[in-house]
């Protein structure tokens, strides 16, 4: 099946989701669509001045964060920050001062061996734990309910990437159909587009349904006969936001995201025309740069065996021929989306947190429920946006030597 058709198929299953077995009523999205020559209405801005900043270079103890994997600011200014190091959540008041610590690494009740991911709803703290445990905290961070999550017949699971609930993880779902054969990538050695698909699964009863299907990224083998295992270079990367009561995906090759409802009937299409950029020669040296570990000096992250081998995936890159139309997907808490516009510099491998940071400045395009354009926002340099509030973002900001630090800003509407 040809690359368009395959996605054509994919996008198509989506009105037809439903518990596994089960199919939920197709009903008829709303589509809204921009042509190239439109412009954001409104400039939204944030302060230039950090409202409160915990941890950088200074921090010590509590304030010492590493590794961190989410960040949420509670209706009462109490901040919350997962700190992936340490597998804690640490709490701090409205002056950046530690007030407690829950969770932590181990195996005991409301304890996390690897903690992945957080999400807040309505404060109430869900937590991904490793690839497939999930556990939710009270607001306060007292431990509630954890969860191994149950296996979905016909896919793969993969760590939660949202929450429609408190007690409702959002996680990706490899294969699909009867057939499980042709998502195995060692049984091709070509570059592939393969499906994702995304499911719900409740931590309060552990049951499942499967709501929507996207295009996955295609991937390369390293050799003939090897698996396609490497990522194509700057190819689109499947996206997804969740929120209380909807999700928006997207596989930006083009500038496209679909919503749906909380049981997968896709109800919103928002379409812009956009031009398409060209992948340059100087980001294709940037990108194998990045994957064989070579430093500006001359030295290289890698070591031995291992440094040669990177080298032989960095000569062996294939790429796409256009950047991505866009990088990353948010609801704010407001409920309107935030859409990232890509940058090359998004379409490198290596992150230290969930969140994307790049050495320019990063642009979101926001759209209301119905699909309105409202505004644009420019974020700082280095920051990787986290939660936005009515009058606030917060996220993670590096400085210079990449140490992490919380950074609240003010929100002008």
């Amino acid at each position: 099946m040809s690359r368009g058709k395959r996605r054509a198929a994919v996008i198509a299953l989506m009105a037809v989701p439903g518990t596994v077995g089960a199919q939920a009523k197709p009903v008829q999205p709303r589509a809204v669509t921009y042509p190239i020559t439109a412009t954001a209405p409104a400039r939204w801005t944030v302060g230039t001045r950090p409202l409160l900043e915990i941890g950088g270079a200074d921090g010590i103890g509590p304030t010492e964060l590493t590794k961190i994997t989410g960040v949420t600011r509670q209706v009462d200014g109490t901040i919350v920050v997962a700190n992936g190091e340490t597998g804690e959540l640490r709490f701090f008041d409205t002056r950046g001062r530690f007030v407690r610590a829950t969770a932590g690494r181990g195996g005991g009740p409301g304890e996390l061996e690897y903690l992945t991911r957080m999400f807040a709803v309505d404060d109430t703290l869900l937590v991904v734990d490793g690839r497939i445990k999930a556990h939710v905290y009270a607001p306060n961070g007292k431990w509630m309910r954890s969860l191994v999550l149950p296996a979905i017949p016909g896919y793969l699971r993969n760590p939660g990437v949202g929450a429609l609930g408190p007690f409702d993880v959002v996680l990706p779902l490899r294969g699909g159909g009867s057939d499980e054969r042709r998502f195995d990538p060692r049984r091709n050695d070509k570059i592939r587009m393969d499906s994702i698909w995304f499911g719900r699964v409740s931590v309060r009863d552990s049951s499942a349904r499967v709501l929507l299907g996207q295009p996955w990224a295609p991937s390369f083998a390293l050799a003939p006969g090897r698996p396609a295992a490497y990522a194509v270079g700057f190819a689109p990367r499947t996206l997804i936001a969740a929120t209380r009561d909807r999700i928006c995906t997207g596989y930006p090759e083009r500038y496209e995201v679909l919503c749906t409802d909380t049981i997968g009937r896709h109800t919103l299409r928002i379409v812009r025309d956009t031009p398409r950029r060209a992948v340059t020669d100087s980001a294709r040296r940037v990108y194998r740069d990045n994957q064989a570990g070579r430093r500006s000096d001359g030295t290289s992250r890698f070591a031995g065996d291992l440094r040669k081998h990177r080298e032989r995936v960095a000569a062996a890159t294939q790429f796409a021929h256009y950047f991505p139309a866009y990088s990353e997907l948010l609801f704010a808490r407001t409920g309107e989306l935030w859409v990232r516009a890509f940058a090359p510099a998004d379409g490198m491998l290596s992150r230290p947190t969930p969140y994307y940071t790049q050495a320019g400045r990063s642009t979101w395009s926001i759209y209301g429920r119905d699909g309105k354009w409202l505004a644009d926002c420019t974020l700082p340099a280095r920051f990787g946006l986290a939660e936005v509030g009515a009058d606030y973002v917060i996220g993670i900001s590096f400085d210079e030597d990449d140490v992490e630090r919380v950074t609240l800003l003010s929100l002008r509407r």
